[in-house]
């Protein structure tokens, strides 16, 4: 039952993050995004991250803690030899550190915890961590802007092929969308092989003119790409919104950077 409630929760995450906006302060900094949640139609709460730390702000080079090695974000490039994968975000994306990352997917999941520490908490019962979360730098789209969000989670917790666990996403972002009243077209899962290594991927995408998640837009189109690998016992389940097909090509081009360590 506990891996069948974590895999829906998996599944909910991934769908209520469809949209992320970048807002700016009065300085005319990009401050860190909000995720909208599509479930409730409007955004969720704005919380002030406990610790944020900013690309300047984030090493480049490895850290050691005990046993556990930091991940090293150099630029747009990511690589954890603990979670054991690699990858090259577009150009125009900011990736930020873990510990941001919680803070940003706390702010679409505070109607069931607490804080960021009690959320925290639930995940690592169960071995749930978020390595990072990416959006675009370009300025927003109709108040939205891509984004990638990265979840890892244990194998014993998603049994199955990737197929079905990417299949799974796909169901439970289709009934969402259609819950608020808008009809997604959603592809079927497919594995590529980058680098040696099975990856899968499927792509959907949503056309809305009018309200969604408490914003008006029109003659807008939403695409997301949902990828999933292995990685030793570990399984990486990514979810990449974007908008138009220059992002889309961008993010294929991502995928083709995927290095898999384990």
């Amino acid at each position: 039952m506990r891996k069948r409630i974590i895999a829906v929760m998996m599944c909910m995450v991934l769908g209520l993050s469809a949209v992320s906006c970048g807002k700016k302060n009065d300085g005319g900094e990009e401050s860190t995004p909000t995720p909208t949640s599509i479930e409730t139609g409007t955004p969720t709460p704005e919380t002030t991250p406990e610790t944020t730390s900013t690309p300047e702000d984030q090493t480049t080079g490895d850290q050691t803690t005990g046993d556990q090695t930091t991940p090293v974000i150099d630029g747009t490039k990511y690589h954890s030899e603990t979670y054991g994968f690699e990858i090259t975000v577009p150009d125009d994306y900011v990736i930020y550190d873990e510990e941001t990352s919680m803070n940003i997917i706390y702010q679409s999941m505070a109607a069931l915890y607490q804080s960021v520490d009690e959320m925290i908490a639930a995940f690592d019962l169960v071995g749930i961590k978020y390595p990072f979360v990416s959006v675009t730098s370009k300025p927003v789209e109709q108040n939205a802007s891509a984004n990638i969000i990265v979840q890892l989670c244990p194998s014993s917790v998603l049994p199955g092929t990737l197929e079905d666990i990417i299949k799974q996403s796909l169901d439970s972002s289709s009934q969402q969308y259609i819950s608020i009243g808008v009809t997604p077209t959603m592809g079927e899962p497919k594995l590529v092989s980058v680098d040696g290594k099975d990856i899968c991927v499927a792509d959907s995408s949503v056309y809305i003119d009018g309200d969604f998640a408490g914003t008006t837009y029109k003659d807008f189109t939403l695409y997301q790409k949902y990828l999933g690998f292995d990685s030793g016992s570990n399984r990486i389940i990514m979810n990449c919104t974007y908008y138009n097909e220059e992002e889309g090509k961008a993010i294929d081009e991502m995928i083709n950077s995927i290095r898999i360590l384990k």
